[in-house]
């Protein structure tokens, strides 16, 4: 009977778990701030275009808690799409910028030339609010951006996806950089 107990006590643990929103520290510093100013800098601006006219920014910010003084570097991600018609704002926190550095430093930037014959690959990065992908199939390349589930949106998994502009990967990398 203990048993039994202790097993249905950890299926419900691992329910409730995998069936939360999963959200960056950047996005509960925000909610749990009563006020809050976000600096952006336009200049500083890695951004992403679809054949359609989807976009995809990342730049970095700072958010402040205006009653407390505290400050916080993140990374923000601005994805427009089409289909819905959507404009959906993701946050990448400090923790999970110096992992996305090493991603594309070790996995992208060295494969973006790869090419394959009757094969292909696959390089993902999941951060808590967005996933990316970088693919190759023979001589064919696509970057992926997903935003993963974080609200309680209607659509889930909004996808931006280009072909054309795989070589300004570097560019996001050198944003990461100028955040840490």
């Amino acid at each position: 009977m203990k048993n039994q107990f202790l097993v249905f006590l950890f299926l419900i643990s691992t329910t409730i778990s995998f069936g939360q929103n999963i959200e960056s520290s950047t996005r509960k510093f925000i909610d749990e701030a009563q006020f809050t100013r976000i600096n952006k800098d336009w200049t500083t601006i890695a951004e992403f275009k679809s054949g359609i006219g989807e976009t995809v920014e990342f730049y970095p910010i700072e958010v402040i808690n205006l009653k407390t003084g505290e400050k916080r570097n993140a990374l923000q991600l601005d994805m427009n799409i089409k289909k819905p018609e959507v404009f959906k704002t993701a946050w990448i926190g400090m923790e999970e910028i110096n992992e996305f550095i090493s991603f594309i430093e070790d996995n992208v930037i060295p494969n973006l030339d790869l090419r394959f014959k009757d094969k292909s690959s696959e390089f993902i990065f999941k951060a808590n609010e967005m996933t990316l992908s970088y693919f190759i199939y023979e001589k064919s390349r696509r970057l992926t951006i997903k935003l993963n589930s974080y609200d309680d949106s209607e659509f889930k998994n909004y996808t931006f996806w280009t072909e054309t502009q795989v070589d300004k990967i570097p560019r996001l990398l050198e944003i990461l950089k100028i955040i840490k």
